[in-house]
């Protein structure tokens, strides 16, 4: 209970001592720090002569954060999925999951690296985004990226505060998934790296009428929109996923979401050999 949130300190070279973090008990997805301080910052001479201890484990953004709770819960349901047969997943696995060796197979699928990874340069096509900031989920379609001077690899770190990127809000239907374009001064907004979750990809419309054009020209891809629900239901805590809304148009809506019977905190996405790929991604950047 608390997971790796906390303190690793190194005592003199005769071994390690942790020491965890108190974490907030009514908080859905708590954040959490995991410190690894250097051995020869922690000394009584380093103490003596004023020296800071030196953090050796860099910090990892609550977007980040975010990603990494939402791929360990789906890996955790994938898991406990595979070890059934036929339909009898009962509470534990929502009915959306398949079973036995179907849900073996899509625990080591492979995750593409567009997905996890903010690029540097912007398409010709606008792709969507989202990012969690000022403790929401948003998302958008990325409009235009400034990298910070001197970047020039082909995608956006993501403890990087100093870079931007555009997006341009949009609401999203968490029942047809259907995306609608924000109006209005507040409909764009700068973002950094390190509010960036993951990219969302989107598809237009099978159907659209005359009315409904301007309004929903595109939608989310069903795996994407999984994400989108699965995060929303993450922050709630409760498992009721409020749906983002306009302050300036006054639109609310509220989805309700399936509940996962025991999930914890910390569960995720797909595990084995795609949660891996989708930590080196991210530990690359």
């Amino acid at each position: 209970e608390g997971g790796l949130a906390g303190t690793l300190c190194f005592a003199s070279g005769k071994g390690a001592e942790f020491w965890p973090q108190q974490q907030l008990a009514d908080a859905p997805l708590a954040p959490g720090d995991f410190s690894v301080l250097d051995p020869t910052t922690t000394c009584e001479s380093s103490a003596a002569w004023g020296i800071e201890p030196l953090e050796l484990a860099p910090r990892i953004s609550p977007a980040t954060q975010l990603l990494h709770a939402y791929e360990l819960r789906r890996a955790q349901i994938l898991s406990a999925a595979a070890l059934m047969l036929g339909d009898g997943g009962g509470d534990w696995v929502p009915p959306r999951f398949e079973t036995g060796g179907a849900a073996l197979q899509e625990l080591f699928a492979e995750v593409g690296e567009s997905v996890n990874v903010l690029p540097s340069v912007k398409g010709p096509e606008p792709r969507g985004a989202v990012v969690f900031a000022d403790g929401r989920l948003h998302f958008g379609l990325v409009e235009e990226i400034r990298p910070k001077p001197g970047w020039c690899a082909s995608f956006l770190h993501r403890r990087d505060a100093c870079s931007g990127f555009l997006l341009h809000l949009c609401d999203v239907d968490t029942v047809t998934g259907s995306v609608r374009k924000r109006v209005g001064l507040h409909a764009t907004r700068w973002f950094h790296p390190c509010d960036f979750v993951c990219m969302a990809l989107r598809k237009r419309c099978a159907h659209t009428t005359a009315g409904s054009k301007a309004r929903a020209a595109f939608e989310l891809e069903a795996d994407s929109l999984e994400r989108w629900v699965d995060m929303q239901t993450l922050l709630s805590g409760d498992f009721t996923c409020h749906v983002e809304c306009d302050p300036h148009t006054g639109c609310a809506a509220t989805a309700q979401i399936a509940r996962a019977a025991h999930a914890t905190r910390a569960g995720g996405r797909r595990g084995g050999k795609r949660r891996a790929t989708a930590c080196r991604q991210q530990a690359r950047m």
